[in-house]
């Protein structure tokens, strides 16, 4: 792990496996030499040392770029990727030490093969994984940092600043008193709101995940809504209803500021734990919407104030998290390798010019293009085996409007008329098909 020279090298094989992910020429080679995919699945079985020590990545990035070739157009390439992928979900079981191996394989599976997962609910599955390495980390720091599993907060019935309506059976009651109860449970750390109404009733349910520890302002816990709805009135004049939950557009969270104050705010959001990060609220959308704590008017006007830049703070920490790893995502694409069907003067200008006119509708300018593909790629009717057309790939770096740069694909084909090929035709931008439609960094796209 200290030889640095053997885990950068390790780690440039993987960065050039992943940026050959839509190389025509990668995957014929290994169609013809599948017992490169044993070596990787056996790396990543010899080397689980690493995984504990700072070279962990190459470890995660063996799982990774073997479960990449579930991309290979060629059956047996990808058959023997996705046992490879199945053996590291049954070696490393979700809960066990390092089940980190697990999402990678789960994610490359639900990219490329999701049936392959029998219905499994990835993010579920991903929000599972956090959970129980909180509870591992909560367990283990408790006694020296934390009140004890299942500890109230209090109990004695605290108000809340704006009461809010609560919706059980087929009626709709106002709460204004409630109590706060924070424990832990099989999911990790969580704060329930108990109405006054039923107070053994978990109403709303705020829990906690590793990140979002991490990243709280210091002497304070941030929390997301996991479970319950609500009614509120918003705006200036508090005129507007709505209806806030869990599995709505907007996004709840909670602060943990006291044993006895407990601040819940909302707003817009962006990320959805994209990028294996937590996503973050938008900092002019951000709306305190309850203080929950004693019951002194001066105490809540003060709170529903000094809730603001605390808040603001923690979300703008979890924005310059998902900024670095969005960053990070961006830094590793690259321009594919051109192929062999890249020295047709007439093909590439013939590309430069329709991919230009088409993104050009959009405000987007062409930065850099070539052809991927060695060869045409025939394309046969399959009842009677008659060519239909032939087609070749490539790929272009674009800037748009906004000034933000993304790799892209495109298509050219020639239809076949009985005795030769047509001139070509513009098969269009590709859509849906890794690499491409990916954000990248300028500095790769020229």
């Amino acid at each position: 792990a200290q030889d640095s020279q053997w885990v950068d090298g390790l780690n440039n094989l993987f960065r050039s496996m992943a940026g050959h992910v839509s190389n025509d020429a990668f995957y014929r080679y290994l169609a013809n030499n599948t017992q490169h995919i044993d070596t990787l699945a056996r790396f990543a079985v010899d080397n689980e040392w690493a995984l504990d020590t700072d070279a962990n990545f190459i470890v995660f990035n063996a799982v990774r770029e073997t479960g990449r070739l579930l991309a290979s157009p060629d059956q047996a390439t990808k058959q023997k990727a996705l046992r490879a992928m199945q053996q590291v979900i049954e070696r490393h079981p979700l809960g066990s030490e390092h089940d980190k191996l697990w999402l990678a394989a789960v994610e490359m599976m639900s990219f490329y093969v999701p049936d392959g997962l029998n219905g499994l609910d990835i993010d579920q599955a991903k929000q599972d994984l956090y959970y129980q390495k909180y509870l591992e980390k909560k367990q283990k720091d408790a006694e020296s940092n934390k009140p004890k599993a299942a500890a109230k907060i209090g109990g004695e019935f605290l108000y809340m600043s704006y009461p809010f309506a609560m919706t059980k059976g087929m009626s709709a009651v106002g709460v204004d008193r409630v109590k706060l109860r924070r424990q832990m449970t099989d999911m990790g750390d969580n704060v329930d709101i108990l109405p006054s109404q039923d107070p053994e009733y978990a109403w709303l349910r705020f829990l906690t995940t590793p990140e979002l520890e991490m990243m709280s302002p210091e002497g304070y816990i941030g929390y997301e809504l996991v479970s319950g709805m609500f009614t509120t009135k918003v705006g200036p004049d508090r005129s507007q209803t709505l209806e806030l939950g869990t599995g709505m557009p907007i996004l709840v969270r909670g602060m943990l500021i006291a044993e006895d104050i407990f601040v819940i705010y909302a707003g817009s959001h962006q990320g959805g734990h994209a990028f294996n990060v937590p996503s973050y609220m938008h900092q002019n959308d951000i709306t305190v919407l309850n203080i929950i704590g004693k019951g002194e008017q001066q105490f809540h006007l003060d709170w529903l104030e000094k809730a603001k830049p605390i808040v603001k703070e923690f979300e703008s920490t979890l924005k310059a998290n998902y900024d670095e790893a969005a960053k990070a995502t961006r830094d590793a694409i690259k321009m594919p390798e051109a192929g062999t069907m890249n020295n047709n003067t007439s093909l590439i200008n013939f590309a430069k010019e329709k991919v230009s006119a088409t993104i050009a509708k959009d405000g987007a300018k062409l930065l850099k293009l070539t052809i991927e593909s060695n060869d045409w790629n025939i394309v046969k009717n399959k009842y009677t085996g008659h060519i239909m057309y032939r087609w070749i790939k490539g790929a272009f770096t674009e800037k748009n409007k906004n000034n933000d740069c993304y790799l892209q694909g495109f298509l050219i084909k020639q239809q076949y008329n009985g005795s030769g090929y047509s001139s070509s035709e513009f098969g269009g931008i590709i859509h849906g098909q890794m690499p491409y439609g990916q954000k990248m960094s300028c500095d790769n796209a020229n």
